[in-house]
């Protein structure tokens, strides 16, 4: 009976070693690997989202600051 435990745990273990070549999410280092690309995304996306957010914040600031040169132009004019 020992020795199907044994065998089974060899079994185990073997299926263990295998998958970890074909996924290398499963190897220390392939999750090494995979967490920094899923933090560079995440970066990314954030960095894209901010500049976003910039951009949409600079136009908002440049539309009201045309429109306050308007504003002085045409009380200039009158």
């Amino acid at each position: 009976m020992s020795k199907d435990k044994d065998d089974e745990y060899k079994n185990e273990f073997a299926k263990q070693n295998s998958i970890g070549e074909f996924f290398p999410s499963n190897s220390p280092k392939g999750r090494i690997v995979e967490e920094q690309k899923q933090l560079k995304f995440a970066v990314g996306k954030r960095t894209k989202r901010t500049s976003i957010t910039h951009k949409k914040r600079l136009s908002k600031a440049f539309k009201s600051l045309a429109e306050e040169m308007d504003k002085t132009r045409n009380a200039d004019n009158k």
